[in-house]
């Protein structure tokens, strides 16, 4: 039980006891009591208690507050009906941590965080009732939130009535907390659901009412009006009652406060004294107070261009925060900064003898060096060690949450949470008015940092306001003083074997990826070839242009696996001999990857987000069967690699000198030059070798079909009319139909992977879709009674059929007699005219 807890205590749950097989707390005080420690429920704890954590605004993790849907179903066949309401409320409910209690059943615990802490709120229930176990009836589904004032029952309690453990269903995933992308549901959603506008006293993080007054001495609040610009917060009414409110609510309309809001209107031409006494009493009515921090930060930005006017340049050195092993020089007065910044005021001001009446203050050195740079920073002036953080790290809104975003010297970037990022820069600490701090704190906090409201996305060649985008553009400059030859040649007589068509498109393919890096192709390159013929060199020769986006892989998993981070900001994805296998789980996220236009990535750790895609998948092997291409294909384009240049040390080490010696830049400046204006990325050349993949990809009837076409030899007894022996190179076979399915299932029987055997109607239809209208059915007479038999077309005219049926043409095992395909069309005619024949 207690090692149960002991995670859930430390990240902010507020763990009771329960009694033992209960649902109710320990002590009727429950509701009320501090949050107890893990060290305090350990002595407390006795063996057969049940747990509960109270919800709401006792439960803070981080800066949410935990919160419940309770979904209670009373009758199972209303639970789709219950969880197609709350579906429409809380569209993910299904992906939150979720409890099943120990009474089994449909109902479920939902947990999820929120900004703000909610009272418990009853939010749906099924239009019928049922009678209950206490004879009484009740909503046969209700949908209730709990929040402050509800406290539920945790694994692994026992249920009173079927002692049974509470468990989870989903457990809570709490590193994704700890970086800050848990199972939130937005506070305006939730405001919205249960109809309640948003409140101005949520709890502060010590507990305090932060709709109560500030507690500030007159001298503040005069310090505070002294600030306003009088054009909008005195002449303009509007502003006028807002510092009348709010000075009403900071003094509790007490006579002393009306008398500061009358000094400070008494110089405006619309001044009525009569009038402003009216005002002030109806403030007492007002169920929203307006507080002086509204008038303290508009009085800050108001002082912030006069005060930087008055900072003592002296000041200034290389390091705005580098100054705690310093000793402490004697200095003259200085401008009032926390009257700028909104900092405690710790002593009334003085009264000043000569013409200086500013409100100063002396405070240490340190405290007024880090409050002016944050002035500085206001006015556009950044200190030099955030500087050094924003050249190093960024924070970025993604999915609702903040994730820092740290950039490496290899040109890679990477995702943490603040923790870590604190505890990283644990030794390298800034000054603070009382103590220091990591300078990642001072950076955080800091107007000046690098950050990144709209998330992250991937956009080649545009810019994205307010978003991180990966594109760090291309890793060299295109020049044509240098050559890439080499590069050329190397794909047209080695890559394309010399075919001009698979040459002027290989290129293309290449040049729109320069020119167009934003469009997604929707077509593979897939090379395929033995080892040591120069698949890769092309690949990783051509990486050199797009290093920050060139992904090299060696691993099925890494390409079709569920963490795919690295397709995140991937333009060039290479795939080292890469294999299909039939991996039929895979396929779809295959085909997804090089057509889809969007990506789901999921780094480890974080939430699931979307960016664009578009990735262009290089792909070798020396496989036979590379990808699952089929017979109307048109996402590969698929190349034989020649063997001409194999294990010729010579020329592989001069197109190496290539690309040491500006090779990249060159290549570079010919793609962004090749003209592409009417090149068809999704035109893709209709190759042997992707042939070969289609055939290697066959299954089942199309399997077994193709094998005979290929040996010209068919599995089954067949026959021309009159009962002889059929030559299917010029004869159109007669077969029993019974005799064709008998083969087929002998065959399909011994073939594992090929799937289950069709039916007969089925397989009739499958045959006539691969052989066409040139398959016929008839049923001659054999004795008393009509047999079923096919008449299947000469093998040419077969194999004609299945080239069109893949669309490919095939180079055949065993060759076909030379026949007139024509002449025997017109013979097969004549003969059907003989017979007495149905169509299927």
């Amino acid at each position: 039980m207690l090692d149960s807890i002991r995670q859930l205590c430390e990240e902010g749950f507020a763990i009771h006891w329960l009694y033992p097989r209960a649902k109710n707390p320990i002590g009727d005080d429950w509701a009320a009591k501090p949050v107890a420690s893990f060290e305090k429920l350990k002595r407390s704890y006795r063996q057969g208690m049940n747990v509960g954590v109270r919800l709401g605004k006792w439960s803070r993790i981080g800066d949410l507050y935990l919160h419940v849907i309770d979904l209670d179903i009373r009758d199972a066949s209303l639970s789709d009906e219950a969880r197609a309401e709350l579906r429409k409320m809380i569209s993910e409910f299904e992906d939150l941590p979720s409890v099943i209690s120990g009474s089994g059943g449909e109902s479920r615990h939902y947990y999820f965080l929120s900004e703000e802490a909610f009272p418990p709120k009853k939010l749906a229930h099924s239009a019928g009732k049922v009678l209950g176990k206490d004879d009484k009836k009740h909503w046969a589904w209700e949908i209730e939130l709990f929040g402050t004032g509800k406290q539920v029952a945790i694994p692994p309690s026992i249920h009173p009535d079927t002692g049974k453990r509470y468990r989870w269903e989903r457990e809570i995933d709490f590193d994704a907390i700890i970086l800050g992308v848990g199972p939130v549901v937005e506070a305006d959603r939730i405001r919205e659901l249960i109809g309640r506008e948003r409140e101005i006293d949520i709890q502060s993080g010590d507990g305090e009412d932060r709709s109560k007054p500030l507690g500030l001495t007159v001298s503040e609040i005069q310090h505070t009006l002294k600030g306003l610009p009088v054009e909008y917060w005195r002449d303009d009414r509007e502003g006028w009652l807002t510092v009348g409110f709010a000075i009403h609510h900071e003094t509790g309309g007490s006579q002393e406060g009306f008398q500061l809001w009358r000094d400070f209107s008494a110089s405006s031409d619309k001044f009525d004294t009569s009038d402003q006494r009216r005002v002030w009493k109806s403030f007492r009515n007002k169920p929203r107070p307006i507080r002086m921090a509204t008038l303290m930060t508009a009085a800050r930005e108001a002082r912030l261009e006069a005060e930087f006017e008055n900072l003592d340049d002296a000041e200034d050195d290389e390091d705005d925060f580098d100054d705690l092993d310093r000793p402490a020089k004697p200095k003259p007065k200085k401008p009032d900064y926390s009257s700028v910044l909104g900092g405690p005021r710790d002593a009334e001001p003085e009264e000043e003898d000569d013409a200086d009446d500013s409100d100063d203050e002396d405070v240490p050195p340190r405290v007024v060096k880090l409050r002016k740079a944050d002035v500085e920073a206001e006015l556009g002036h950044v200190p030099p060690k955030v500087k050094r953080m924003n050249a190093k790290h960024a924070i970025a809104f993604v999915k609702g949450k903040c994730v820092i975003i740290t950039e490496h010297d290899d040109g890679t970037t990477s995702y943490g949470t603040q923790a870590d990022l604190h505890a990283w820069y644990e030794n390298d600490r800034v000054a603070t008015e009382k103590s220091t701090e990591p300078v990642s704190k001072a950076w955080m906090r800091h107007k000046k940092r690098r950050d990144y409201p709209n998330g992250v996305v991937f956009a080649p060649g545009r810019d994205v306001a307010g978003a991180y985008n990966h594109w760090k553009g291309f890793s060299v400059i295109p020049n044509n003083k240098y050559s890439c030859a080499l590069w050329l040649a190397h794909l047209r007589d080695v890559i394309c074997s010399g075919d001009e068509t698979n040459y002027r498109y290989a290129l293309g393919w290449f040049a729109h990826l320069v020119q167009r890096p934003e469009e997604k192709p929707g077509v593979a390159m897939i090379l395929r070839g033995k080892k040591r013929i120069g698949k890769d060199t092309i690949a990783d020769y051509f990486a050199n242009i797009i290093t920050h986006h060139r992904v090299k892989i060696a691993n099925q998993d890494q390409l079709v696996g569920k963490f795919n981070a690295h397709q995140e900001k991937c333009l060039f994805l290479h795939v080292e001999e890469g294999f299909w296998a039939g991996n039929k789980n895979a396929d779809g996220v295959l085909k997804n990857l090089i057509t889809s236009e969007q990506v789901l990535i999921e780094p480890k750790g974080i939430n699931p987000f979307n960016v664009d895609s578009c990735l262009r998948l290089f792909m070798s092997s020396n496989e036979e069967w590379i990808v699952p291409a089929t017979a109307d294909e048109g996402r590969y384009f698929v190349l034989d690699v020649s063997e001409a240049r194999r294990n010729d040390h010579v020329y592989f080490a001069a197109l190496r000198k290539e690309m040491k010696n500006g090779g990249p830049e060159a290549l570079l400046w010919y793609l962004q030059h090749y003209d592409i204006s009417d090149f068809q990325v999704r035109k893709v050349p209709n190759t042997a070798a992707l042939t070969q993949q289609k055939l290697a990809g066959l299954k089942n009837l199309d399997r077994w079909w193709f094998e005979m076409l290929d040996t010209a030899d068919l599995s089954f007894e067949h026959y021309v009319a009159g009962g002889r022996t059929a030559d299917w190179s010029s004869d159109h076979v007669h077969v029993d139909r019974d005799d064709l399915f008998d083969s087929y299932n002998r065959w399909i029987h011994g073939r594992r992977y090929d799937g289950d055997a069709l039916s007969g109607p089925l397989l009739g239809k499958r045959l006539q879709e691969i052989i066409g209208d040139k398959l016929q059915a008839c049923y001659p007479r054999r004795g008393k009674s009509r047999i079923r038999q096919y008449i299947i077309p000469p093998l040419e005219i077969c194999r004609r059929a299945f080239e069109r049926y893949l669309n490919s043409e095939i180079k055949w095992d065993v060759p076909a007699k030379v026949v007139d395909a024509d002449e025997l069309d017109e013979d097969m005619d004549d003969e059907y005219d003989d017979l007495d024949q149905d169509k299927m």
